[in-house]
Formats: structure tokens, sequence, C-alpha cells
């Protein structure tokens, strides 16, 4: 009997031990990720800061001329989404143009490895798989490499991912739907593609508890009267800067390099699938070399290709999507709903260039996420150690392509 108890005590301690696995994996790289915010050590632009010092200024364009902006009438613009500027008007009239948007850009880190282990515990996992959950998207993907550089290409794009997360997070708990609006009219004045995330949210709006269509006006009033007054708010900004309600800026940016070369090729255009593919899924990590004659490598031997690293290599535990069953028409919405999000993402000239993984598919990542998720749940309680294992290893691989950099 002794001996037994010494046993089940024995397998209690190794199971809290290895239940500590994600939540100390995860820790780690949400430190790396503030340190790295903290010491601004590559690519640090904060156009945000200096539209939200405009702004202050009864301003809609920059004092000066700045990086990727958009010249109209000799006033520069900036042409990407506007939300990010009104959370940054705050620390911007305290400290300046060089506010500190790392605090908010780690925050909003935190509050998406929180928001991953909610979802996953809604989804019927335990405390442990959920930090697992957490820990695959915050070090697991293009998400890490993205969140370490408060630059506001990367800011906008870690704004995108948050309010998704609320929004699915919101559509599994209290279904509130005026929140969810809120969410899509967030993400249409930051990250206009991630708002393709309103067909998902729209259909599971007006269906049952079974999935199947039941009209509910007042969910969808709800759900689009927020994103009504976003839709209104644009046009005006718009026509406001270029005299036209349907122009964003990003037809008199200012572009030079492969950047004007991939233009010249149409804004949109179906030629621009096979790279963007290519970025997106297979692209391997660059290699450090010892000088610049030779193929003599140099430690760590690789980093990031600042043109894109797939996500087959930021992420291979997404492997686990070929081998998950599709049953419900909530998975089957799903990846309909990736699918037009991701149609005109891969047919943009711009590719992402100067990122860490490839950044634009944080526009629909946490719909995969929840994709893969809810596809495991239909065959398997947890998530298996083979499972476990790679998620880490992704960890591993970001990390180490980081330090590359560094």
């Amino acid at each position: 009997m002794i001996k037994i108890l010494k046993h089940e005590g024995s397998t209690q301690s190794n199971f809290s031990s290895i239940g500590l696995v994600p939540l100390v994996a995860l820790a780690l790289t949400i430190g790396i990720i503030i340190v790295f915010n903290v010491s601004k050590r590559l690519f640090y632009l904060n156009q945000y800061s200096y539209l939200a010092d405009a702004f202050l200024h009864g301003r809609l364009y920059f004092d000066r001329a700045v990086f990727d902006n958009a010249v109209y009438n000799g006033r520069h613009y900036w042409p990407l989404g506007v939300f990010p500027t009104f959370l940054l008007i705050p620390l911007v009239a305290v400290f300046g143009v060089s506010a500190p948007a790392w605090v908010l850009q780690s925050t909003l880190v935190v509050l998406c490895a929180i928001l991953m282990i909610r979802i996953a515990l809604k989804e019927g996992y335990s405390s442990m798989d959920a930090k697992y959950w957490a820990l695959a998207l915050i070090g697991g993907s293009m998400f890490f490499g993205q969140s370490a550089f408060p630059s506001s290409y990367y800011f906008a794009q870690i704004i995108a991912v948050t309010t998704l997360l609320i929004a699915i997070y919101e559509s599994l708990a209290k279904k509130r739907w005026w929140i969810i609006g809120c969410c899509i009219a967030v993400l249409l004045m930051t990250r206009p593609i991630a708002a393709g995330a309103f067909i998902f949210f729209a259909w599971y709006s007006q269906s049952d508890a079974n999935q199947k269509f039941s009209f509910q006006p007042r969910a969808l009033t709800q759900l689009l009267v927020p994103i009504s007054l976003a839709v209104i708010a644009l046009l005006w900004y718009n026509f406001a800067r270029f005299g036209s309600a349907f122009e964003q800026g990003y037809n008199f940016q200012t572009l030079a390099g492969q950047a004007k070369k991939g233009a010249s090729y149409g804004l949109f255009s179906p030629v621009h699938i096979p790279g963007n593919l290519y970025y997106m899924l297979i692209a391997p990590p660059a290699i450090i070399l010892r000088d610049e004659i030779s193929k003599v490598l140099a430690f760590p031997y690789f980093k990031y290709d600042f043109t894109g690293t797939g996500m087959l290599i930021t992420s291979p535990w997404l492997i686990y999507l070929w081998f998950v069953r599709y049953k419900e028409r909530f998975q089957k919405v799903l990846i309909g709903t990736i699918f037009v999000m991701v149609f005109p993402i891969i047919c943009y000239y711009g590719i992402g260039t100067i990122q860490l993984g490839y950044r634009y598919a944080l526009d629909f990542f946490p719909l995969i996420v929840l994709l893969l998720m809810r596809g495991w749940k239909q065959t398997e309680t947890d998530l298996s150690l083979r499972f476990r294992l790679l998620i880490l290893f992704s960890v591993f691989i970001n990390i180490y392509l980081l330090f590359g950099l560094a």
C-alpha cells in the first residue's frame, strides 16, 4: 500500500512538472518578445506615433516625409489602417513621437496569450493543453517574429490578431454580437483583409445550436451597426485626405526597388499568386555566411529571410490540418472564410518584405488555429505528445531564427 501511495504521489508530481512546461515556455517566449521590444534592435519605424502627433495638432498628414508614405498635393499621408493611431494618442500626448509603443504591443501580446487560453478552454481542452495552444500562437508562429519589434507595420497586425481573438472568444462565450461588430469595425480600420472574418461571424450569428440557418434580425443588426459606422468614418477619412472616398493612398505611395517593380505588374494580380504562396508556405530561412565570397556558414547558420519564411517552417504543427476531420458546418464555413481572406493577400504585389515569417497570414491565422482546435477535438480528447513536442519545436525554431538576426 505504501509503495502504491508513493507511486501515485510520484505520478502526480511528474504530471505537475509536465504541466509546467507550456507555462514556462510561454513565459520565456513573452519575456523574449518584451526584451526585443524594449531594445528596439531592428527596423523600428513609428509612423503611427507621427500620425498620432498629427491628429493632436489637428492634421491628417505628417509634418515630414516618412517611410512608405503617400504623397498627395505636396503632403505626406499614411495609407495603412488608421485605428492603431487612436491607441497611441494618449502615449504620444505625454511622451511625444518617441512614446514607448512597446508598452502597448507587449500588453497586447500578453492579452493574446490569455485569450488563446480561454478560447481553448471554451473548446473543451484541459488547462495544460490550453497553454500549449497559446504557445502555438505566441511562440510557434509568425506572430512571434512580428510581435518582437514595435514597428508600425507589426503593431497593426498584433492589434488585428488581438481583436480577432476577442471576437472569436465572444462568439464562443456570451455571443454579444455588438461587441463582435465593434471588433470587425476595428479590423476594418486596422487591417481591412482581416475584416473578412465578418463572413464567418455573420453566418454564426444566424445559426442555431445545430448549426442550421435561423434568421436572427437583432443579432445581425447588432453586428452590422458598428461596421456601418466604421465604413462611413473611413469613407470620410479618405475623402478628407484625397478628395475621393475610395482612395486610401496606395496609388500615391512612394515606392522603390523591389516594391516598385512588383507594383508595376499590378497592385492586385494573379501574377503575384505563385510568389506569395511560396513565401507563405514553404520558403526556407536565410543562411548566414562568413563572408561575401565563400559559402562557409557562420554560427548560428540560419536566420529569418526578410522576404518571408514559410508557415511550414515557422509553424510545423500546422501539418495536423491535413489529418483532422472537418465534419461540422462550423468548420466548413471557417474554411470558406479563410479562402476568401487568403485570395486578395496572395494576389497583392507586396509580399510583406521585412518580416519574420509571413506576416500577412496573421490576418487570418487565428481562424486557422480555431479550425485545427475544433477539428482535433472531433477525434481526440487531449493533444498528443507528438503535437505538444511539435509546438515546442516550433517555438525553438522561431527563437533560433530571431537570434540569428540579432
